[in-house]
């Protein structure tokens, strides 16, 4: 696996690991004293951190090294847009995750129909 391509897997697991404990990466720069840049550049894949900031990242979110340093199960299924859209659902009033839940069933009614 070459450089590039661990750093969009790291992206895709700490992506993933902030979302499922409902973290943001505002929370991890303030949580770890990193700079907004820095985690930015993890999460969007264009780095990834030192081993012992990597450590830090771990014990915040209480996982193991290799939960962001492995091919996780699924882990084909969601790009970082995909989380970074799941994070601004989670963020979003009633009012809208409404609205958006009603726009998906439509899609999904919508794509059923044209399987048909």
């Amino acid at each position: 696996m070459g450089v590039s391509e661990f750093s969009r897997l790291f992206s895709r697991n700490l992506n993933k690991a902030l979302i499922e404990r409902g973290k943001t990466q505002t929370d991890l720069c303030k949580a770890l004293n990193f700079s907004k840049s820095t985690v930015s550049s993890w999460c969007n894949g264009t780095r990834v951190p030192r081993p012992d900031a990597m450590d830090e990242i771990c014990n915040y979110l209480n996982i193991r090294r290799s939960d962001l340093m492995e091919i996780q199960p699924r882990d084909y299924i969601f790009t970082a847009k995909d989380y970074e859209l799941i994070v601004e659902y989670r963020m979003a009033d009633e009012v809208t995750r409404q609205s958006i839940d009603r726009l998906l069933e439509y899609a999904r009614l919508k794509r059923e129909k044209e399987d048909r």
